[in-house]
């Protein structure tokens, strides 16, 4: 027999081997691009088996395979009621298989949360931004409720002309999450209305969810907060919380899901008025500029927060003499041993000697991104931050001081 042929066999008869183990086969197609995974679920039954749930795992709308669906919706290559059609049609039949969706059009919010999907599954859900294609049955239902309710109002004050007041108050609200002051701008943007109705009726039909992003949507502030808190309440596994806009009372979100371990917002508000410990907050995202003295007073709080992420580090303006205050409140707090990374995006120059202040209560410092290094926030980083060996800043100084100083002392 030739030899090529005898090898042939032997590299058959291996790859035999491999294709029959469905474990060694999930374990491959765990790292395969997407298109891959659908070509493989055509090859047979039992590949079909194996590669459908790796295929429908994820779901993101803004990922390339998603992104060319829709410019051929665009470029009207696909009718947008076909695609419709098509994407509730794979919520009902794979929606058991979803674990992680981020949908940023509208059309698949819809999809995912009607009475047909199967989509209750999810352990990470986020919307984003949210792209409209147009009206959509769901949201012509709330427009239509929408002029039921004008007409019904018009009746009740044609009806008060004899007499028979009618307490706007005692009727029923039709969308829980809809607070009351913000009842009107709902009326107003019926679309986006549509969207936060769909989101919550994922949520509610999700309570194994892990992670958890809000939509990045201004009429988010108009939410009824403690219909979010209410809804929070049911997710006993989240752990990871971003906010995006939603401006939430924070001493009421932890104690709401005590066992978070990651929150970033925009706005977060009652963060200085922490009363109690949170121990299992592991990183804390503040897009926002943070006084010291709350700063301190919220680490005090977080006994095991090891990554912070911030805007700005700034004075207390109450105070009548704000660095010799923050001096005094400084060399009377414990240090922050557990924090390990550090992010300050945007400081400004009149912050610069409360960070340098910050810095000597962090000494345990490994990571540090952004933050604008002028000589004496170095010259505190060389003092205090002794393990630092990771420094992600554009023209910072070099991380390999700090290595050669540890290997040195290490010798000695």
């Amino acid at each position: 027999m030739p030899e090529s042929t005898s090898a042939d066999i032997i590299k058959n008869t291996a790859s035999s081997k491999v294709i029959a183990l469905p474990e060694l086969m999930e374990h491959i197609g765990h790292h395969m691009h997407q298109s891959d995974q659908a070509s493989c679920t055509l090859v047979s039954r039992s590949w079909n088996e194996i590669f459908t749930p790796l295929l429908w795992n994820t779901i993101d709308t803004q990922s390339k395979p998603w992104r060319k669906i829709m410019h051929k919706c665009d470029t009207g290559e696909i009718e947008r009621d076909e695609f419709e059609g098509r994407c509730k049609a794979i919520f009902a039949k794979h929606g058991h298989l979803i674990r992680h969706l981020a949908a940023h059009w509208n059309t698949i919010l819809e999809a995912a949360s009607l009475n047909t999907s199967n989509c209750k599954k999810l352990l990470s859900f986020s919307t984003e931004v949210v792209r409209y294609s147009h009206v959509t049955p769901t949201t012509v239902l709330a427009l239509v409720i929408d002029d039921a309710l004008d007409h019904k109002e018009n009746g009740d004050n044609n009806n008060n002309v004899d007499g028979n007041e009618e307490d706007d108050e005692q009727q029923p609200q039709l969308f829980p999450w809809v607070s009351e002051d913000g009842m009107n701008k709902f009326k107003e943007d019926i679309r986006h209305r549509g969207t936060v109705e769909r989101f919550f009726i994922l949520i509610r039909q999700n309570p194994g969810l892990i992670r958890l992003q809000f939509p990045m949507h201004g009429v988010m502030k108009d939410v009824s907060k403690e219909y979010v808190f209410e809804t929070l309440s049911h997710l006993r596994s989240l752990k990871e919380l971003n906010l995006v806009w939603l401006p939430l009372d924070i001493p009421t979100l932890l104690d709401t899901v005590p066992q978070l371990q990651r929150l970033q917002g925009h706005d977060l508000p009652g963060l200085g008025s922490l009363q109690h410990d949170y121990p299992s907050l592991r990183v804390l995202d503040i897009r926002a500029w943070v006084k010291f003295t709350q700063l301190l007073d919220v680490l005090k709080h977080l006994p095991r927060l090891e990554k912070l992420r911030m805007e700005s580090v700034l004075g207390d303006l109450e105070s009548v003499v704000p660095y010799k205050e923050a001096c005094r409140i400084a060399e009377t707090t414990p240090p922050f041993s557990q924090l390990r990374s550090l992010q300050v995006d945007n400081q400004l120059r009149p912050g610069d000697k409360y960070i340098l202040l910050f810095l000597r209560l962090i000494p345990n410092l490994v990571r540090l991104e952004n933050l604008t290094i002028v000589y004496k926030v170095k010259q505190a980083l060389w003092e205090h931050c002794y393990y630092l060996d990771d420094i992600r800043i554009v023209g910072g100084p070099d991380v390999e001081l700090w290595r050669e100083r540890r290997a040195k002392d290490g010798r000695q």
